[in-house]
């Protein structure tokens, strides 16, 4: 039922699915970690990442996981997707792509984004093409960085769109 909450609260590496009224409906179980947010795929299937350093693939029908994705040693920033693909943003400055229906646990794809760490991302699975929101991230020993365009703007943070972002046939 897409009027039900997906919930996680902090240190907790359970989530919990509520109902508008507030009922848990289910608990899903399989991080090792705290949970750090969750990302909706399809009606029926969802995707969460942990501080365990693990990207987690779910069906919402019955509280069990489908899939496992190893995460790099970094962070995993934010996630998006679709009923074929998960698409994940690390804080290395990477973009990787599984194909869930191939190989449930493995990127097929890794895609730099340069000097920017993605902090949220948008796929469309019709066009198979990724809008990403990206920042530079701060450097705590010294000044951030900061980048000039030639019109003298500062680009602490970047919109960059993908086209052809699989090169997958989706159909």
């Amino acid at each position: 039922n897409r009027n039900n909450i997906l919930v996680c609260s902090s240190n907790s590496p359970t989530i919990r699915m509520i109902s508008p009224d507030g009922v848990e409906i289910g608990a899903f179980v399989g991080h090792l970690g705290q949970v750090m947010g969750v990302e909706p795929l399809t009606e029926n299937i969802f995707v969460s990442r942990g501080s365990d350093k693990t990207i987690r693939i779910w069906d919402y029908r019955s509280p069990r996981m489908i899939s496992t994705i190893t995460a790099p040693t970094t962070s995993t920033l934010c996630m998006t997707g679709s009923r074929n693909f998960v698409i994940c943003g690390f804080s290395n400055k990477n973009i990787t792509v599984t194909d869930i229906r191939k190989f449930p646990g493995k990127p097929f794809l890794g895609v730099s984004t340069n000097d920017y760490n993605a902090i949220m991302m948008k796929y469309d699975s019709e066009n198979d093409s990724l809008m990403m929101f990206g920042q530079v991230e701060k450097d705590t020993t010294r000044d951030s960085m900061i980048f000039i365009d030639t019109n003298g703007l500062s680009r602490k943070s970047i919109l960059r769109h993908y086209s052809q972002f699989t090169g997958v046939d989706c159909n």
